[in-house]
């Protein structure tokens, strides 16, 4: 990752750009058949605002340019990843890591024990990526209650997709 890039907490004004970022992805998901992730509206400003007036959301700034953001909630005492996005001009560069990393450090200063995220396994910038950062595929008795609940929220709401796995990435805190 370049000197140039530094990750630092979202801003409620990010917001809008935060959106073009997600939208610019979506050409790639279309590209290996995902259209139902491209065909989905990117957060709205009212809940990416809200992400940074929490404190849970950071973004990655090169050159005075938001290049990628992350968000941020708790599920079962975990960290878990709502989202992480790197506008495609600047993917492999490192900035999903350092993103993840933001993440990591936020879930020890909380006393959380893990990071947890959903997300498609098989999509080559997701599943394998995160492997690499450590994080594992959890079983579904893993899951916790909250866990649980998100996914059937996400099924009654129609977000559900296949190839969709659960990871997990236990912290020493």
């Amino acid at each position: 990752m370049s000197d140039s890039v530094t990750i630092r907490p979202a801003r409620a004004e990010d917001s809008p750009c935060l959106q073009l970022i997600e939208l610019a992805t979506h050409d790639q998901f279309v590209a290996i058949g995902y259209e139902q992730v491209a065909a989905s509206p990117p957060d709205s400003i009212e809940l990416l605002v809200e992400y940074a007036r929490s404190g849970r959301s950071w973004v990655a700034v090169v050159a005075d340019e938001v290049a990628g953001y992350a968000l941020v909630g708790v599920l079962d005492n975990a960290a878990h990843i709502f989202h992480v996005c790197v506008h495609p001009d600047y993917q492999g560069h490192g900035l999903g890591k350092a993103l993840i990393e933001q993440v990591k450090s936020w879930a020890r200063s909380t006393g959380r024990p893990a990071v947890t995220l959903a997300t498609f396994y098989e999509v080559p910038w997701n599943g394998p990526l995160y492997e690499h950062l450590g994080f594992r595929v959890l079983d579904e008795s893993e899951f916790g209650p909250e866990m649980l609940a998100r996914g059937m929220e996400d099924v009654a709401g129609g977000r559900s997709l296949t190839g969709q796995v659960a990871m997990r990435l236990d912290l020493d805190i």
